[in-house]
């Protein structure tokens, strides 16, 4: 992140007024600032900011500071109120992307983000940090239009090939996957390679190949992004939940802007009985993927399990709302509506929930004999 210097910020002052009082707050900001003590820091840049709301810089300043104590939504403030007051301020729209990915507020990155792209399209730090947004927020088809335009950069690096590699087997795009998979291994067996063939393997239902090359690839580099998710997605369907919780964990403390890792636990703690703890880690996924329907619906269940009924009606009602044959949804629905006294509406939903699931098996003539054999 940048860091405005004292020099600097002594010349901006004195140009801005008095600066006895000020002036001393700044160098003890600073100098705090620079040996890490954040919370002294922070003082001293908040009693400039009073004196001097428009300097730039130091709101600038107060903002690296407030965002390296964790404090991302003060940290946003003061880098829009700079921006406000200098545009072009250097490395400050940079740091306020940075504030809002490591809040799991990817659309909100992903705009800034992208103004700094247009302005720099072969910024590295900002193509990977496109990438991984992307990524996290589940829009495969742009990660390839911001990547595939830059084979040698995918050829250099290895993050690029496997954020690319990932978003072709993503979209099914299986061939193409499959070539950059041959390229990382081409370097020897590598993390990277391996959780591109297990994502692989995942498409195609080899769930155990999967959790074994997973494995293979935590013991190379447990340090990968998404390495321990990708790991717990596999633990969990082959059966081992206790692993898989381990691991979600694991990948949720190195990077909470996950949506998966953040989806899965939350269902995790569902089955705990856990509510509070589900309904924080659901939040979080829906801040990464705005309206989502599966995190959606399962803030609903999460509502019911507390009896916060006209809760869940509001989310179960604009799930039904984009997704009308959302069978599982229309059944909670129904749930909800008997629950709230609204028999009438109660039993429309259940009617509908028959028709759809007629229409369904209907659909699935095999799927409709073999329930019909079953004794």
């Amino acid at each position: 992140m940048r860091f405005w210097t004292l020099s600097l910020l002594f010349c901006i002052v004195l140009a801005a007024g008095p600066v006895d009082d000020p002036r001393r707050a700044l160098a003890a900001a600073a100098a705090a600032h620079q040996a890490g003590r954040l919370e002294e820091a922070a003082a001293g840049y908040e009693e400039i900011v009073r004196a001097y709301p428009s300097i730039a810089e130091v709101r600038s300043n107060l903002g690296a500071v407030y965002s390296a104590l964790g404090r991302y939504d003060d940290a946003v403030a003061q880098y829009r109120a700079a921006l406000e007051q200098k545009p072009d301020l250097p490395g400050v729209r940079l740091n306020l992307a940075l504030a809002y990915y490591k809040s799991a507020r990817l659309p909100q990155a992903v705009e800034e983000l992208e103004l700094l792209r247009s302005a720099a399209p072969e910024n590295q730090q900002v193509l990977k940090l496109l990438a991984d947004s992307y990524l996290g927020m589940g829009r495969y088809g742009r990660v390839i239009e911001l990547l595939a335009p830059h084979p040698q950069l995918v050829e250099q690096n290895r993050l690029f090939t496997y954020a690319l590699g990932t978003a072709y087997i993503r979209s099914d795009r299986l061939i193409e996957g499959q070539k950059l998979i041959d390229r990382l291994f081409r370097g020897g067996e590598s993390a990277e390679a391996l959780m591109l063939l297990a994502a692989s393997q995942m498409q195609g239902h080899d769930y155990a190949g999967a959790r074994d090359n997973l494995a293979k690839a935590v013991e190379l580099d447990p340090n990968v992004p998404t390495i321990h998710r990708a790991y717990a997605s596999a633990l969990m369907a082959t059966g081992d939940q206790a692993g898989a919780r381990k691991q979600f964990e694991m990948e949720l403390d190195r990077n909470p802007t996950d949506f998966e890792a953040n989806l899965h636990m939350a269902t995790i703690r569902k089955q705990e009985r856990d509510m509070e703890g589900a309904e924080t880690l659901l939040r979080k996924a829906l801040g990464i993927r705005p309206g989502d329907l599966a995190v959606r619906y399962q803030l609903a269940t999460v509502y019911m399990a507390q009896r916060r009924m006209e809760d869940a009606l509001v989310e179960l009602e604009a799930v039904i709302e984009q997704a009308p044959k959302f069978i599982e949804a229309r059944v909670s629905l129904a749930t909800v509506y008997y629950r709230l006294k609204r028999k009438e509406d109660g039993d429309r939903e259940r009617l509908l929930v028959r028709e759809l699931t007629a229409e369904k098996q209907a659909a699935q003539p095999g799927v409709q004999a073999a329930q019909e054999a079953t004794p």
